[in-house]
């Protein structure tokens, strides 16, 4: 896949912009923002969802981004798709399911870390599967 634009800045942007949707006066991620950062890409917005995706696996596998910050993401596209009636693109559905598994914790481990236990390998799995070749980190 080849993009001319820089995924990095581009999601700081969209991170910028949800933190700020989901401060004190904000009132959340619409479907118009979607449609803005789709066309800030040049991406289809299945493909945007998976890019912003495995942007936040690696931030997470990196520990440079924290799970509360992970997951309120990708909750927020998660209704955003939701409600469009859209299809959940792979490693958007993929990353998805791996913070989901983190916010509560399981009945057959009531005593562990659901994130170390779940998110973590799942995760790794998700960067490890599809890695830095489907990501257009590198312009």
């Amino acid at each position: 896949m080849s993009c001319n634009f820089n995924l990095m800045d581009t999601f700081n942007q969209v991170a910028a912009d949800l933190l700020r949707f989901y401060g004190p006066d904000g009132d959340g991620l619409s479907e118009e923002d979607i449609n803005q950062w789709s066309e800030l890409t040049g991406l289809n917005r299945a493909t945007l969802y998976d890019q912003i995706a495995l942007h936040l696996a690696h931030g997470f596998h990196a520990n440079e981004m924290p799970f509360e910050f992970c997951d309120r993401i990708v909750n927020a596209i998660h209704g955003v798709i939701t409600l469009a009636g859209e299809d959940w693109p792979e490693i958007f559905w993929a990353t998805f399911l791996a913070f989901d598994e983190g916010e509560y914790y399981h009945q057959s481990n009531p005593e562990e870390d659901p994130v170390e236990l779940f998110t973590k390998p799942q995760i790794a799995d998700i960067v490890v599967k599809y890695g830095a070749h489907k990501s257009p980190h590198k312009a």
